[in-house]
């Protein structure tokens, strides 16, 4: 499958069982507006997998952008 670059934003910090969960993707935190966003390049199973894991750790999903 192809891969894509996506930009994924969800609100709040995310603890150190997100972040570990999302090691594979870039996390930019943004302090004053308490939205982290996760960039990363991705094949659709893997962007459907970091959407369940957001899901699974009850993250609020914000916007998922394609960047490419």
């Amino acid at each position: 499958m192809v891969k894509r670059k996506y930009g994924i934003t969800v609100a709040g910090q995310l603890g150190s069982a997100a972040r570990t969960a999302f090691a594979d993707l870039e996390i930019v935190p943004d302090p004053e507006s308490e939205v982290t966003l996760l960039r990363g390049s991705l094949d659709q199973a893997g962007l459907f997998g970091v959407l369940h894991q957001i899901q699974s750790l009850a993250i609020i999903l914000l916007e998922v952008r394609r960047l490419d």
